[in-house]
């Protein structure tokens, strides 16, 4: 069997995505030793064990959107809720742990969104589906919050079209990557943005974005990371200008 469907089997995680992120951290042992390949088959029955325990979220994009919501003390109570880049659900699953009214999960990939959160009448599962491409035709209940996790493509290209098509969101949660926001010149070895200098410009540039779309952008902080060595991303909060 292979051991990302086997640490499902054993119960050691909640689903196959999960088991995955744990394998390729190196946080799974199959008889004192590490493995890193998901697809290793694995005899049933063989003893599994995880180097710590696993979280309760469908990915560590929850943790992300939670150090946000932390520092601002923002409440998702009653509100309907826009995630681009849903992915596995991270960011959708804490709008409803925090009592969203309802969550439109987008994402131009299909079959990710966790199997719990498929379920929940108060998600609806848009995959397949570009965010540049939204209308208030697709969306039936005006969001009022953005939550925006997106790769390969600056959030700035995307946040103008829906913030525009949606004037009723109100506020902007974003998770800037600065190896999406900036150019090729600005990004080191495998992928990874070390300069500090470079990474404010592209948490700039974002900021830029929404305030240019009437949004204050006064609250970011730095998004948690797995482990050393992974770009520095950082939680930004857009609240919509008084009038």
């Amino acid at each position: 069997m292979r051991l990302d469907m086997l640490l499902v089997e054993q119960n050691l995680v909640q689903s196959r995505a999960r088991a995955q992120a744990m394998i390729k951290a190196g946080k799974v042992h199959v008889e004192g030793m590490t493995k890193v390949k998901a697809s290793t088959d694995i005899p049933e029955g063989t003893k599994v064990k995880l180097l710590e325990a696993d979280h309760p979220y469908v990915s560590r994009a929850a943790f992300k959107l939670k150090s946000i919501i932390d520092a601002t003390g923002f409440t998702f109570k009653g509100k309907t809720v826009l995630d681009l880049g849903a992915s596995t659900g991270g960011f959708t699953q804490v709008a409803i742990e925090n009592h969203a009214k309802h969550v439109y999960a987008v994402d131009v990939g299909h079959g990710q969104l966790d199997a719990r959160l498929q379920k929940d009448s108060k998600i609806t599962n848009l995959e397949k589906t570009d965010a540049r491409t939204l209308t208030p035709k697709l969306i039936k209940k005006e969001p009022e919050v953005l939550l925006c996790d997106v790769s390969f493509i600056s959030s700035t290209k995307i946040l103008p079209h829906v913030v525009m098509a949606f004037p009723s969101i109100t506020d902007v949660f974003v998770l800037v990557k600065p190896q999406f926001e900036l150019t090729k010149d600005d990004i080191g070895p495998g992928g990874i943005v070390r300069s500090k200098e470079r990474q404010r410009d592209a948490l700039t540039r974002v900021q830029e974005c929404l305030q240019g779309l009437g949004f204050e952008t006064p609250t970011f902080v730095k998004a948690p990371m797995a482990h050393a060595g992974m770009n520095q991303e950082f939680m930004l909060h857009g609240r919509k200008a008084a009038e």
